[in-house]
């Protein structure tokens, strides 16, 4: 944690960047801690899905820190799915980096979701 930011910027969720509040009325910035819960963690095992089907790429290639900071912020960018993944794991990674905390499963609704798609997985191969 370092000031009001927590965490590793392409991973962070977008509920953990400062935001104004009020900047009219208190000129204060900042974060309310009601905002680091469990779908935190699900954003940034989202990024690591994703990171695990391209082999390592870059979350937001080309782009800068503060490129970055301005457009999870805005919400104007979002992490790319990769195009070879298949479907139902596309889904999943859409799920898990949503800008939204309550449209982000839970991390048991993820590990029935990965039992499911790994057993799809394992059945298409062995055929």
């Amino acid at each position: 944690m370092s000031g009001n930011m927590r965490g590793t910027m392409p991973w962070m969720a977008p509920e953990l960047f400062p935001v104004v509040t009020s900047m009219r009325n208190s000129g204060v910035m900042g974060r309310t801690d009601d905002q680091v819960t469990e779908k935190v963690d699900v954003f940034s095992f989202g990024i690591c899905l994703r990171e695990i089907w391209t082999l390592g790429e870059q979350v937001y290639p080309g782009l800068s820190l503060p490129a970055i900071f301005t457009g999870v912020v805005n919400g104007t960018l979002r992490p790319a799915l990769p195009p070879d993944a298949p479907q139902p794991w596309r889904e999943l990674m859409d799920a898990c980096c949503s800008s939204q905390p309550s449209r982000r499963p839970s991390f048991s609704e993820i590990a029935a979701n990965l039992k499911t798609l790994t057993a799809a997985l394992a059945e298409s191969e062995a055929q």
